[in-house]
């Protein structure tokens, strides 16, 4: 029942903390400017981690940096009306790959949503990835990010853990935790938890 309230207590924080209100960015070629399309938002619950069930549950963990979005691409079988039947796929360049594999230096990761020629597909929550940007970023075996909260920003060597995502730490509850870290202190604590 307890695990039952986190997951609806962090939908409703998702919902109220990440709308989106607009797609990241036009790459359709379409022209129709961005802000002037039609815009299709599903809704979406988003499953419970500590770090630690995070850890265990990725099958992929990476730091990286964020490559140039593929095309907007519909799930084979979707009806193609919800935003959740949409994806971009998303090559984030490996710093390191502290578990899982990378082809060639390079994770796939799978962004919800996307973009037409005429409309953009959002998915209420979902944390879209920023071309160049550096991430920490825990992804289930199809590439898709453990929830949007397992997806941190990298900057200047310093994580942003102000989503809770941290050892020992159960976010829902406790509020008086690093809101940041350097990136070895976490990554060796994502080790630390894999032995």
């Amino acid at each position: 029942m307890r695990k039952i309230q986190k997951v609806f207590l962090y939908a409703f924080v998702a919902l109220s903390m990440l709308l989106i209100t607009s797609c990241a960015s036009s790459q359709t070629g379409s022209s129709i400017p961005t802000e002037e399309k039609k815009q299709v938002v599903s809704y979406s619950t988003w499953p419970y981690y500590s770090f630690e069930d995070a850890v265990d549950t990725a099958a992929t963990i990476v730091y990286g940096r964020a490559g140039k979005k593929g095309e907007t691409k519909v799930f084979e079988g979707a009806s193609g009306k919800e935003a959740g039947d949409y994806y971009r796929e998303v090559p984030i360049e490996t710093l390191e790959v502290v578990k899982g594999n990378a082809d060639n230096g390079v994770v796939i990761s799978v962004e919800p949503g996307g973009e037409t020629e005429d409309t953009c597909y959002i998915l209420d929550g979902a944390q879209l990835y920023e071309e160049g940007q550096e991430y920490i970023v825990f992804l289930a075996e199809e590439g898709w990010t453990l929830a949007p909260y397992a997806m941190m920003t990298v900057d200047d060597g310093i994580v942003d853990t102000s989503n809770g995502l941290l050892p020992g730490i159960d976010w829902i509850e406790e509020k008086d935790y690093p809101q940041s870290m350097p990136v070895e202190e976490y990554l060796d604590a994502i080790r630390r938890e894999m032995e």
